[in-house]
């Protein structure tokens, strides 16, 4: 329970530090490079420990593409050693774009719906690898994971539709939906790595993953960051490391069906207390009910 409560409050500290840093206009970019240089340090400090470079000498995309194609059976992680270094490098790169975007978007509607809304959105984004994966393969939900996807559809709904107003898309937050959007589906590429490739490899995964995002980030500054830029991406990127870390603590003992409806409730709660205590946010009623209807999902969601 210890290493549960850091990680929703490291989670709860990567959406404050945003909003710190938002308004006081540092550069967006700055602190998503930051961010994204610690996380591929380490995963490519994890790659040489492990010796992962050897697998590059022998890719090959006409073996990876016929071990993709010729599998029936249906089973996880059934590709080898170098096919599953291959498809890291295939499915990390495009992921690595979902996250920049999906960080920035983040970054952006702490700006300008608060950290309470953000915070929601982002969590949401599991919504969209159940519906892939229901389409894909057949993974359907259960009875109350059925009425947690529609209370979240009615809570984005909520947000951004006014059925009062002529025209019903007035309310419409565009950088919600986008992050909304951009979570949702680079989490559903994190599941397609999971699904085909072998984990002992997925250092590899994660550094392609980081590194793309980096490198998009640092093609975007324009000019020399000053020190609180500086401070205030190392102030993310901390937070945004260790809410993994002591997130997967709490799972190596406890059990996923409390870690994570406790982990994404908690976080959305606490991150909603901060924003109002630290920045005097306020939501409106349909915000607050949006987030309650939010916080009911996830609970449904990850049971």
């Amino acid at each position: 329970m210890i290493s549960l409560l850091l990680a929703i409050i490291c989670s709860t500290a990567i959406a404050l530090v945003l909003k710190y840093g938002e308004e006081r206009n540092c550069n967006r970019f700055v602190i998503l490079s930051l961010n994204y240089a610690m996380a591929t340090s380490i995963s490519l400090w994890l790659v040489v420990k492990k010796d992962l470079f050897n697998y590059l000498g022998s890719l090959s995309l006409n073996s990876l593409s016929n071990q993709l194609t010729g599998n029936s059976s249906g089973t996880e992680g059934f590709l080898t050693s170098e096919n599953s270094a291959l498809w890291a490098l295939v499915i990390g790169i495009p992921t690595g774009v979902l996250y920049f975007l999906g960080f920035f978007y983040y970054q952006k509607s702490v700006k300008e719906s608060g950290v309470g809304m953000a915070g929601s959105y982002a969590k949401l984004g599991i919504l969209i690898p159940m519906i892939f994966s229901l389409v894909f393969w057949r993974e359907f939900p259960s009875g109350l994971q059925w009425v947690g996807m529609f209370l979240a559809l009615g809570a984005i709904l909520m947000v951004n539709l006014d059925f009062k107003s002529k025209n019903i898309f007035s309310s419409l937050k565009p950088a919600l939906l986008l992050l909304f959007l951009s979570s949702g589906i680079s989490e559903f590429t994190n599941k397609l790595y999971q699904r085909y490739g072998m984990l002992e490899v997925k250092d590899f995964f994660l550094f392609f993953l980081f590194g793309t995002a980096l490198l998009i980030s640092l093609s975007k500054i324009r000019k020399k960051p000053d020190a609180r830029e500086i401070i205030t991406g190392l102030a993310v990127g901390v937070p945004n490391f260790f809410a993994s870390f002591f997130l997967i603590n709490a799972l190596s003992k406890m059990p996923a069906s409390v870690v994570f409806p406790t982990y994404s409730a908690g976080s959305i709660a606490l991150i909603c207390v901060g924003g109002m205590v630290f920045y005097k946010e306020k939501l409106s009623r349909k915000e607050f009910v949006a987030i309650v209807l939010t916080m009911v999902a996830l609970l449904l969601l990850n049971i």
